[in-house]
């Protein structure tokens, strides 16, 4: 009896260190390769219902979907999206908490604010999701259907004319500057705190120039409030194919947009990045996901991590000399 006893008391301390590994290797942190096995935030810098957050939600549907877990939008409004681009920069590179982006937070923002808490090497590029083309629309009232047209009758009447803008340093101040150097025309600026606002007195006369987004001016120029006659991006819209870019009126260098795109901390693994990589690849490619990015005007441009930090350093290199010409400081 005694022997079976010293028999049970041995195997059970020769199948303890086993048990211990296992029990170790079950309460271990899961790899980068499980990711995700928790829900993962999408952090944006803008309220809902805007244009960040409709591509952020419908994004964040199809990878909830798509890898298992649910992908959940935070909205962070506040200081032209820097809230919202310091909160990823400071969380923990564990891509549970990534950031959806746009142009401004990593192009124009720097050279706008000289207080910034963050800058481009503190986040783990993951890639462009879409971009929204902009263009520019004149009122009724300015004789102009072409953008040689518009050249002309600007460089004859640009100290009356006024163009409008969604606020100092945005994105429609700048694009309309670089125009006006490259067509050699000057006209005055006056700063809108709401885009409505700006729209409804291009509508009226009262401004005669404004660049928006191609899906915000569409229904207008379709409605006959004002005149959409030139595309900024590469290639004409499909909701305004008689509209041709700058590239074909003869201004190569004329091509903007703002793109909207998805990033991480610095630090984040790069099986991580390459999951997240993959899956925001597979969701643009699904057909269902892209007719309801293009649907709410959105053209779905997919860019590896690498490519998107090629653009923002390249938007970084861009804005940065016109921001300086014009002397804005907005802090």
């Amino acid at each position: 009896m005694h022997r079976i006893l010293a028999r049970l008391h041995m195997t059970r301390w020769r199948f303890a260190p086993a048990l211990a590994a296992l029990l170790a290797c079950g309460a271990a942190p899961a790899n980068a390769k499980d990711f995700p096995t928790r829900p993962v935030t999408i952090s944006i810098g803008y309220s809902a219902g805007g244009t960040v957050d409709i591509a952020a939600r419908i994004i964040a549907d199809d990878l909830t979907k798509r890898l298992g877990q649910r992908f959940l939008v935070d909205n962070r409004p506040g200081a032209s999206g820097m809230v919202s681009a310091d909160y990823v920069a400071r969380a923990k590179p564990d891509g549970y908490t990534l950031g959806m982006i746009t142009t401004s937070q990593l192009g124009t923002n720097p050279h706008l604010y000289s207080k910034i808490a963050y800058k481009a090497a503190d986040f783990s590029p993951i890639g462009i999701a879409v971009k929204a083309p902009i263009a520019l629309a004149v009122a009724n009232a300015v004789p102009a259907k072409t953008i040689a047209e518009f050249q002309s009758y600007a460089r004859q009447h640009g100290a009356t004319m006024t163009y409008g803008s969604f606020g100092l340093g945005t994105n429609a101040q700048l694009v309309t500057e670089v125009m006006s150097d490259s067509l050699g025309i000057k006209m005055q600026h006056a700063p809108y705190v709401q885009g409505a606002m700006a729209r409804t007195d291009l509508a009226s006369g009262t401004i005669q120039a404004l660049v928006d987004s191609v899906a915000t001016l569409t229904p207008l120029h379709n409605g006959g409030q004002v005149r959409v006659i030139g595309n900024f991006d590469e290639t004409r819209s499909a909701t305004l194919p008689d509209v041709p870019t700058f590239k074909e009126a003869g201004f190569p260098d004329l091509v903007a947009y703002t793109w909207i795109g998805l990033l991480a901390p610095a630090g984040v693994p790069e099986a991580t990045v390459e999951t997240l990589s993959s899956a925001l690849k597979a969701s643009l490619a699904e057909p269902a996901v892209k007719k309801r990015l293009e649907d709410a005007g959105f053209v779905v441009t997919w860019s590896s991590p690498a490519a998107m930090a090629a653009e923002i350093t390249r938007d970084f290199n861009r804005w940065g000399p016109v921001v300086k010409r014009l002397g804005i400081k907005l802090d």
